[in-house]
């Protein structure tokens, strides 16, 4: 079993990404830390896709090398420092959300109090949840700008309802993002919401769980239980999501297991 190739342009142990490489750095032998990008035979490992780290990933894809992404997870993010060793990391060997379900067993959402809403059936309004530009631009199309994903969304929904349309884009202050720094809790947009359409936001998962049928990319982390033709959003497809839930559980992981070398036991038959 090889290390990983852990690729860090930033190189500052103060970033919140090294809560991620220094127990991975524990728990699978071998791996070393780079500040520029070295292509050997280990899967190489980044976080997020800032820097140049979006450059290195689709090196990889074009290549045919495999890599393991790292970011917030699907359940339990990290919240400041108090939540340093309680919280769980996303851990996707070559790409950046699960987009298979694997037979998992439901242990670890059970221990994460996971439990599956029934489908909704009733509903007013669809809620928009775009990705970052980041992301869009990595699994859609290169030359996206911050509206087209969205302007393009509104106007193929419009084809097939006259439900009204709510836009929820990810929350931002400074460098800090996603729920910590939310004006508006989720639940909010959420109720009363009779389907939700992202491209890979984690806002589908969510909804997903709460029961609300969701439209996405292939690529996103919703994906396996998802609709992906926005022409159904009037009569979506509502399919178990009892592995798919367990699959999202089983690849993320605290600090702990990675150190432990749980992660790696788990994750390493798939790179």
């Amino acid at each position: 079993m090889t290390g990983l190739n852990i690729i860090y342009p930033d190189g500052k142990t103060t970033s919140k990404c090294w809560q991620v490489f220094e127990p991975l750095m524990h728990g699978w032998p071998d791996s070393t830390v780079s500040t520029e990008l070295i292509l050997d035979n280990r899967p190489m490992c980044i976080w997020g896709l800032g820097l140049n780290n979006k450059d290195s990933a689709l090196r990889c894809i074009r290549e045919g090398k495999k890599w393991l992404f790292t970011d917030m997870p699907y359940f339990n993010r990290w919240m400041g420092e108090h939540t340093a060793e309680r919280c769980h990391w996303r851990l996707i060997p070559n790409d950046i959300h699960v987009t298979k379900v694997r037979d998992y067993p439901a242990d670890r959402a059970h221990a994460l109090g996971l439990t599956l809403a029934e489908w909704r059936k009733k509903g007013q309004h669809i809620l928009i949840a775009p990705s970052s530009i980041t992301v869009n631009r990595f699994v859609i199309d290169s030359k996206l700008d911050e509206t087209s994903w969205i302007d393009s969304t509104v106007a193929e929904i419009k084809k097939y309802t006259d439900r009204p349309i709510r836009l929820r884009k990810k929350p931002r202050n400074g460098k800090l993002s996603g729920p910590m720094v939310e004006t508006v809790p989720l639940e909010h947009d959420l109720a009363n919401c009779w389907a939700v359409v992202t491209s890979c936001s984690i806002v589908g998962v969510q909804a997903a769980i709460a029961g609300i049928p969701v439209f996405g990319h292939p690529r996103g982390p919703s994906a396996p239980i998802a609709n992906i033709n926005l022409s159904a959003i009037e009569d979506p497809a509502m399919p178990d999501r009892r592995l798919w839930l367990n699959t999202l559980t089983y690849s993320q992981f605290t600090k702990a297991e990675m150190r432990s070398g749980l992660a790696r036991e788990i994750l390493h038959q798939l790179l």
